[in-house]
């Protein structure tokens, strides 16, 4: 599980606490009124309308900048092998197979080998853990605190 799924250079960014009503200001008039897109204004230069998915990117950004959190940027390929797909689950190349041949996540042959599409790895790991908590909810709905009172294994 060695290989690196994302790219070495990672942008990191830090909050400053004296930009903080600048990051509160840029999530709101992004986000009002759903605001698909964004226009950058540069003095001397025409204005550019940043793409929607980038202009979302900012928002996210600013927004956890606001909270005092650190922001990371990085990039992955689209399109990734078995191998960089189970380092992204944390879990072994033979067992990513197995769910590739159970048809867990869909998958495309190039030559003899296996390509996933990160949107799908991404999906198969948003349903597991959909399914984990979902199953932790029931179990705890479930139980009665009072059963546990008198099980040897809990005293403590």
């Amino acid at each position: 599980m060695g290989t690196q799924v994302l790219d070495r250079d990672v942008i990191t960014r830090y909050p400053n606490n004296s930009d903080r009503s600048q990051f509160e200001d840029i999530v709101n008039l992004l986000t009002e009124n759903d605001a698909a897109y964004a226009e950058i204004n540069i003095p001397g230069k025409d204005s550019i309308i940043l793409p929607k998915e980038l202009a979302e990117l900012l928002v996210e950004a600013a927004r956890r900048l606001r909270q005092g959190k650190a922001v990371f940027l990085s990039s992955s390929e689209t399109q990734l092998t078995t191998q960089q797909a189970a380092d992204l689950l944390g879990i072994s190349r033979p067992t990513f197979v197995k769910l590739l041949e159970e048809n867990e996540i869909p998958f495309v042959k190039v030559g003899r080998h296996r390509r996933v599409y990160l949107k799908d790895v991404e999906t198969y790991s948003a349903k597991q853990h959909n399914n984990f908590m979902l199953a932790m909810s029931d179990l705890s709905a479930n139980t009665n605190p009072l059963d546990t009172v008198d099980n040897p294994l809990i005293r403590g």
